[in-house]
């Protein structure tokens, strides 16, 4: 498939749903990380209703292949949303597209994801994690600080 070497993962162009599951799966699985900022989901149905208006496929052909991907991007919504539970990592998703009417979106609002309108916001999102996770931290070590003192 097709690869963005500047991008460390990047399943585009792949037709096996289940890549996407393994490469969310294998970065969670890390002690190195915390969370992940993830693109792109919830967009298909947008794309398909932009490629109508220059594509060579008839309309049942467009309907099939959106049938197929919003079904493939919604269990990839569901799998975000068991993997968030299962490893308890924060994971912020992003989509270009106008999402609000798409299954997958409404897969993860309905379990409290928000999918933020642009990778921009998504890593601000991500930046404000950090911080207040730093913060955090940094009140735990300003407790024991002062029990220790006592």
């Amino acid at each position: 498939p097709h690869w963005s070497k500047g991008n460390p993962i990047d399943t585009e162009g792949t037709s096996d749903g289940t890549i996407f599951r393994r490469a969310i799966e294998t970065v969670l699985e890390s002690d190195d990380i915390d969370g992940l900022l993830v693109l792109g989901i919830g967009g298909f149905s947008f794309f398909i209703h932009y490629y109508r208006t220059f594509s060579l496929l008839t309309n049942r052909q467009l309907s099939e292949m959106k049938v197929a991907l919003c079904d493939s991007e919604t269990q990839i919504a569901k799998d975000l949303v068991e993997l968030i539970d299962k490893y308890n990592k924060a994971i912020i998703v992003t989509s270009m597209a106008d999402v609000a009417m798409s299954d997958a979106a409404r897969v993860l609002e309905d379990n409290g994801i928000t999918n933020i309108p642009s990778p921009e916001r998504g890593a601000k999102a991500m930046a404000s994690l950090v911080d207040y996770s730093e913060y955090l931290r940094g009140l735990g070590k300003r407790k024991r600080k002062r029990k220790g003192k006592k």
